[in-house]
């Protein structure tokens, strides 16, 4: 079946994002979308000139009789009215399709969904009336950007046309927008009706994604050659004809930023239908899944091999007969060569193999409530009420998105119980294997590094194909994949791969705090985690004189649970830092709804986050990949369990970053008492003072004495007076 085209549309700024511009090619029956380039006008729907040689399409009897019935219909306010509608155009559309097909002229697939009305002989006066001043605003925008010095009153009425526009295509997307949520609701559709409702909203959607640029691209044409003709005549001391200019540029922003408001929102309701049917497709794909496996594998098992292989095992064999040594040894290699691996070989595997996905944005998916609603065809503005009620039912719709992103990434107990299974089995089951054979250390190493790229290749091809899989349903029971594939760079491979060094080696600089954080995280947490693994190994000991049987059932035992505590407390580990950044968020947030101070910077974020894991397990901030239930309840204990090693980590690291900043806080402590202490007190001061003016005056009637003079007591108030208040006045003498 050829589809209706719908690219994406480009130059819409404000108005798509980063993420949607990553969307992969998508279709479902009835209509396909493309991401090869921006909407050229050749390309809309309607736009394509017949070919010279193709039959032109005619609708079946069937359908023209229906349509005829329908169009003698008086047009009512009832969903149901709204639902018939709907269903004839998704006819109409699966019978242009059949034809393109048949006549192999893919050109005459494209429709443009105005024009569906008008080959059905509907009325669409809203939709017709957009397509009418939008013209005319085109014309007029060409005819003004012609002229070096266009007439000022004329782009002051292209101003108004365009806030015109702007608003009618607002109303137009938010109305049908809410009309089509409402049949979308109505129970007892059958198959086909759902089916035919979907390719009418497709449809509009595809016309609302590329209109949606049309009229922020034309302000924005208008805006620049306002604001040039503005600056041009300040240059020239022009400032009186400039004024009206610069009032129409001002007017020109404020549309700008009306864009982004209202209307963005508009937009997102009118084209998301057409954006969720392109993730679906993409998600759903055998051949990305494939990718996905095999490239996200890849990646996942050459970085497991290098580091909790290559360096682990072989640190551990290195430093055989001293347990101490080997737990903090093996921790500290082990740490450096997984952060060096994450950011250098890791990615560069992904370059070259490719398969490389992403989470999507949640908002994307699930956009702000629209604010108008349907009620039997009859569109009205939301009350307060019933706002507050659609932005929670949204609210708790994307916390079961984000937790179906969650559950395919270490960091979650879905996630990371996945990881287990390879891990523990695959190193378990070596450990059995060899537990009876005369190895070496470094032999012993080999197999340990080849059970490591095993179970790392299968943990990244099950995270990458299931996360490709996740999905939950959003409030009309519609599938909302939580990954999609990543866009493919058009840049050579060799480009990529400088490029992906250069990201990454930018990375690993210790000077840098984020980075120096990173490795202590990762050190700590493999330290403890090898600590935990040194608790079970009386267990294999007590077997080493027992049956064959019996030893290689209990080391592969022991060795699967020991791979589960180092693994686990890895990971807890390695998501410490961002864990804590969720957690400053939240809190800086309830902070600012509760118009309570900002707190000290604080120098033990990280053991806050791990007390908080331990005490709080179940808060909103942290990452949950688990609904409400019993599920919950066993990530919780799970983090619980984290949160108890994450303690001793986490004081150590802060205690690192922090000792600089205490040691000079304990200087100046020291530095302030050390004055306070040999600093005399005003008391002390006053009568040191009088005491050393009362010796001078002795001296000096002890020396005027001798000498045969007579100093009276008004004499010695008066000097005593001057020394003690530090008055310069003198009195007469007598």
């Amino acid at each position: 079946m050829l589809p209706i085209h719908t690219g994406r549309a480009a130059g819409a700024q404000g108005v798509h994002t980063s993420e949607t511009d990553e969307i992969q090619r998508a279709s479902v029956e009835g209509v396909t979308t493309s991401h090869q380039g921006a909407i050229e006008q050749s390309q809309m729907p309607g736009a394509y000139p017949p070919s010279p040689t193709a039959t032109p399409f005619e609708m079946s009897p069937e359908l023209r009789s229906e349509a005829a019935k329908f169009a003698k219909k008086p047009q009512v306010a009832s969903k149901e009215y709204l639902s018939e509608r709907m269903q004839l155009e998704g006819s109409y559309l699966a019978e242009l399709q059949k034809h393109a097909e048949k006549t192999d002229s893919p050109d005459s697939a494209f429709v443009s969904f105005p024009q569906i009305a008008r080959d059905l002989g509907l009325e669409n006066p809203v939709a017709d009336n957009i397509e009418r001043l939008q013209q005319q605003t085109t014309q007029e925008l060409k005819e003004i950007l012609k002229g070096a010095k266009p007439d000022q009153d004329r782009m002051q009425a292209l101003t108004m046309q365009l806030k015109k526009l702007l608003s009618e295509q607002t109303e137009l997307f938010a109305h049908q927008a809410a009309k089509y949520e409402e049949v979308k609701r109505m129970d007892g559709l059958p198959e086909e009706a759902k089916i035919n409702i979907q390719r009418s909203e497709l449809s509009f959607s595809a016309y609302a994604t590329k209109t949606a640029c049309d009229v922020p691209n034309m302000v924005a044409q208008a805006h620049e050659k306002a604001s040039l003709i503005e600056h041009s005549l300040k240059a020239i001391g022009h400032e009186d004809e400039a004024k009206p200019w610069t009032a129409t540029t001002k007017e020109l922003e404020g549309l700008q930023k009306d864009i982004s408001s209202d209307f963005k929102k508009a937009v997102d309701q009118a084209k998301l239908t057409l954006l969720v049917d392109e993730y679906q497709k993409v998600s759903g794909d055998w051949k990305n899944k494939g990718m996905a496996f095999i490239g996200q594998g890849a990646r996942q098992g050459w970085l497991s091999g290098f580091a909790l292989g290559t360096v682990r095992a072989f640190t551990l064999a290195g430093l055989e007969g001293n347990k101490a040594a080997q737990v903090f040894g093996a921790g500290a290699t082990t740490g450096i060569a997984h952060e060096i691996g994450t950011q250098l070989l890791a990615p560069v595997v992904l370059e070259i193999m490719g398969g490389a996905t992403r989470p999507i944005n949640t908002a994307e998916v699930l956009p702000a409530p629209n604010k108008f609603v349907s009620e039997n065809g009859v569109v009205r503005e939301r009350n307060e009420d019933e706002m507050k009620a659609a932005q929670k039912e949204v609210a708790d719709l994307r916390k079961e998105h984000e937790q179906s992103k969650n559950a395919n990434k270490t960091g979650s107990l879905p996630g990371e119980a996945k990881a287990w299974s390879f891990f523990s089995g695959i190193q378990g089951a070596s450990a059995a294997i060899t537990s009876n054979m005369d190895l070496t250390s470094t032999q012993q190493a080999g197999a340990i590094t080849l059970g490591s790229i095993i179970a790392g290749f299968f943990m990244g091809a099950t995270h990458g194909a299931d996360g490709l899989n996740a999905k939950m349903k959003d409030q009309y029971g519609r599938a909302l994949p939580a990954h999609t594939m990543k866009k493919p760079s058009d840049a050579p491979l060799k480009a990529r791969l400088k490029d992906t060094i250069d990201a990454g080696w930018a990375k690993l600089n210790p000077a840098d705090t984020s980075a120096r954080k990173v490795y202590e995280n990762k050190i700590a947490a493999l330290t403890v985690g090898l600590g935990y693994q040194r608790v079970l190994d009386p267990a294999i000991k007590a077997v080493e004189n027992s049956s064959p049987a019996v030893k290689a059932g209990v080391t592969g035992f022991v060795t699967g649970v020991q791979s589960i505590m180092l693994l686990s407390q890895a990971w807890g580990g390695f998501g410490i830092g961002a864990q804590t950044a969720a957690d400053k968020k939240a809190a800086a947030a309830e902070r600012k709804e509760k118009n309570l101070p900002e707190p000290e910077q604080g120098r033990f974020d990280r053991l806050n986050t791990a007390r908080l894991n331990v005490f709080n397990p179940g808060r909103d901030a942290y990452t949950h990949a688990t609904k409400d239930g019993v599920a919950r309840l066993a990530e919780n204990a799970y983090t619980v369990l984290q949160g108890i090693g994450e303690i001793p980590e986490t004081a150590v690291t802060d205690m690192l970053e922090a000792t600089p900043s205490l040691l000079e806080d304990a200087g100046r402590m020291i530095g302030s008492g050390a004055q306070t202490l040999f600093r005399p007190s005003r008391e002390a001061q006053a009568n040191s003072a009088d005491g050393g003016s009362a010796a001078a005056e002795e001296h000096e009637m002890a020396t005027l004495s001798s000498k045969g003079k007579t100093v009276s007591s008004a004499e010695r108030g008066e000097s005593s007076g001057q020394q003690g208040r530090g008055e310069s006045s003198k009195q007469p003498q007598r």
